[in-house]
């Protein structure tokens, strides 16, 4: 990221920092081609998040080693707006989940469609869960029915990721995968043919294509599906967004209209005794 900030940039001085040298920059990153996939172009997001390191690196400059006599202001492209129709129902994970129990080298998706769903997990976090106490990842206490999303040496990011109770439908496949996988000298909970996986692009696209989904997708599909399915059971908001680790305000802008008592005050009012006389007088 750094290295497309400096291309960029190059040696051009703090003076030449403003909105429209800002939105240039954004035109010319996202006419680049991704490192992962060559035939895509990069995101409007990835350019965001690119001027905003610029940003946060000249205040921090500014801070330890100015004062700078003038503070350019970075321009940021708006944000890109979520996806509120981005969710799988428990339906369409039934089918993926019947999918991937089809073939052998699917079969290990059953186990992140699974977690994903009761727990909201991202998709790194789900990868590197352990059945055992980890220092760098997050591990299952089957004892006290808590999964610990990270460890206690695990980096600290802005995305939250706080322990979770397991649901009682997650449960007894949690432990019937862990004798599994203690018989066999395994450790982390989602692997294939024993190994860690850190990603299942292949598997899951095929999986996806089997169960009918006409949308690409990835595994993140699955926090975005467990917002959805807990807010359309009307559970209390706060306890929702504690659960996921998300605030109560982008829960409820992003999945509030699924909660049963979105807006049910007004699709319930009736007219009070003044409306009623300004519409017959």
């Amino acid at each position: 990221m750094a290295g497309d900030i400096l291309t960029w940039w190059g040696d051009k001085p703090l003076s030449a920092i403003r909105g429209q040298t800002c939105r240039d920059y954004v035109t010319w990153r996202t006419a680049q081609p991704t490192r992962q996939t060559p035939k895509r172009l990069v995101a409007v997001a990835t350019a965001r998040h690119e001027l905003a390191i610029l940003r946060a690196a000249i205040r921090h400059y500014h801070r330890e080693h100015g004062p700078l006599t003038s503070v350019p202001a970075v321009t940021l492209p708006p944000k890109t707006p979520p996806r509120q129709d981005y969710f799988l129902t428990r339906s369409e994970i039934a089918h993926r989940i019947r999918a991937a129990r089809r073939r052998p080298e699917t079969h290990h998706l059953v186990r992140l469609f699974l977690v994903g769903l009761y727990t909201g997990s991202r998709p790194g976090v789900m990868f590197r869960l352990r059945w055992i106490p980890s220092l760098d990842a997050g591990w299952v206490d089957l004892e006290n029915e808590i999964i610990h999303r990270r460890g206690p040496s695990s980096a600290r990011t802005k995305k939250q990721a706080p322990p979770v109770r397991i649901h009682r439908r997650l449960l007894p496949h949690l432990r019937r995968w862990q004798r599994e996988d203690q018989a066999r000298g395994l450790t982390h909970v989602i692997h294939y043919e024993g190994r860690p996986i850190k990603k299942t692009r292949f598997a899951w696209e095929t999986v996806r294509e089997e169960a009918g989904g006409a949308r690409k997708d990835s595994p993140h599909i699955l926090r975005h599906s467990s917002a959805t399915m807990y807010m359309s059971w009307g559970l209390d908001v706060a306890v929702v967004a504690g659960f996921l680790g998300m605030s109560v305000e982008v829960l409820w802008e992003v999945y509030g209209h699924h909660h049963p008592a979105f807006q049910s005050a007004v699709a319930q009012s009736t007219p009070g005794k003044r409306a009623n006389r300004n519409r017959t007088g």
